[in-house]
């Protein structure tokens, strides 16, 4: 199964970022809405309630939209637009612990996908900083549907 969107994901949650505020705490709190979003797959792999996570998902768009305002902010104050400089200093500043998350974070979407096929489709499209294209989501909808089979 292809999974292009994982890395779009582990993408976005580098490129997530207002006065003060430094490349280790944009990470920090990259990291933080990272595993929050885990927890919330883990709770549906757990057999928890899809519209309560779906609920909680949503709830994380607010916090990304700010936290995508403070990355455009701290990508221009701190290194004058230079997106790979940024990029490289939040690589550096949050190697370790956000790989972690990340990894975490695609295992429960791989458990998703494999434990409770017949609800992935609806929370993946609810992931917040998440889009998937019509063709790659009608195409993950068929492979799952074939799991069911």
């Amino acid at each position: 199964m292809k999974t292009p969107w994982i890395f779009s994901l582990i993408g976005f949650a580098f490129l997530l970022a207002s006065c003060g505020d430094s490349p280790e705490d944009l990470a920090e709190d990259s990291r933080k809405v990272t595993e929050e979003m885990t927890a919330i797959l883990e709770e549906v792999n757990e057999g928890g309630d899809v519209d309560k996570a779906i609920e909680k998902l949503q709830g994380l768009s607010d916090e990304l939209k700010a936290l995508s305002e403070r990355q455009a902010a701290l990508l221009e104050e701190e290194f004058d637009g230079n997106a790979q400089e940024f990029q490289a200093r939040l690589e550096e500043v949050s190697r370790d612990d956000m790989k972690q998350a990340q990894t975490a974070f695609t295992k429960e979407l791989q458990k998703l996908i494999t434990k409770r096929p017949e609800v992935a489709p609806k929370i993946l499209t609810e992931i917040p900083g998440v889009e998937f294209p019509e063709k790659e989501l009608k195409q993950m909808t068929d492979q799952l549907n074939q799991l069911m089979k």
